[in-house]
């Protein structure tokens, strides 16, 4: 039942950042069920910060007898880093990771107003 939530969240959060960019995060994490830690990188659902983030992964567990992790989770994008909840496939277990992530913030910046157009030549006496 876990995993199930956690797919359909993660699909529901896909769907609502369709217009963002895709981002990357860079970090470390922790499958709970004797995998121990792992070092990862997740691809998000958008770069943009303070936003609520899909997120597919590759873990790797230098300390576990099976080596290799795919996870699938949601999290949240802070300013440059993302903090994520998934299911690990491939070990059977709960992953909490976090780490760098390329960021840009959220709010639209408004364009800087335009010089007003140079004043005409003066014109030549007759």
């Amino acid at each position: 039942m876990i995993k199930r939530s956690i797919i359909l969240g993660a699909l529901a959060a896909l769907s609502m950042q369709a217009q963002a960019d895709v981002g990357v995060m860079v970090g470390v994490g922790w499958a709970f069920g004797g995998s121990g830690p792992a070092i990862t990188i997740k691809a998000l659902s958008s770069d943009k910060q303070d936003e609520v983030v899909a997120a597919a992964g590759v873990s790797y567990y230098p300390l576990s007898q099976n080596k290799l992790g795919l996870d699938a989770g949601v999290g949240y994008n802070f300013d440059n880093a993302a903090a994520i909840i998934s299911w690990d496939f491939l070990q059977g277990a709960a992953q909490l990771s976090g780490g760098w992530s390329d960021t840009e913030s959220s709010r639209r910046r408004s364009p800087l107003p335009s010089a007003p157009p140079p004043p005409p030549p003066p014109s030549a006496p007759f």
